[in-house]
């Protein structure tokens, strides 16, 4: 006598060994799974200096009125006052006319400060003078 249900008979076909098995399917995406995290980590692992290099040159995001100077001659604090006029003097061999040209700069621009309640500085650039 045959059986009612007669025996189930599998064939296997190019499209079959994709799925063939649910634990084959769980392992295929466990390997991309580490693959990706390795591939993650390694890429991490090599630009880890050139992210460190640029997360320490972060612009300074501190306001004029945070900045304290130090005094040398003594132990406290001062709190660096906002400067009104900066004044760059370009000074290549200039060692005989910058002595005169401060002196009458500082005149005036001690006058101006005065009157006006501002403050000044000035910066002499000298970049590769022979004169000294």
């Amino acid at each position: 006598k045959e059986p009612a249900y007669p025996a189930a008979t599998f064939t296997r076909t190019a499209s079959s060994n994709l799925i063939s098995s649910p634990f084959k399917m769980g392992a295929r995406i466990l390997l991309v799974g580490c693959a990706t995290v390795l591939i993650a980590s390694a890429v991490m692992w090599i630009f880890q200096p050139t992210i460190h290099y640029f997360q320490s040159m972060n612009v300074n995001t501190m306001t004029p009125s945070d900045y304290t100077l130090y005094d040398r001659y003594s132990v406290n604090e001062v709190k660096k006052q906002p400067v009104g006029l900066s004044i760059i003097v370009p000074a290549y061999n200039e060692e005989l006319r910058l002595p005169i040209m401060l002196d009458e700069a500082f005149a005036y621009l001690n006058s101006w400060a005065e009157s006006n309640q501002n403050t000044y500085e000035i910066v002499v650039v000298d970049d590769g003078s022979t004169d000294g």
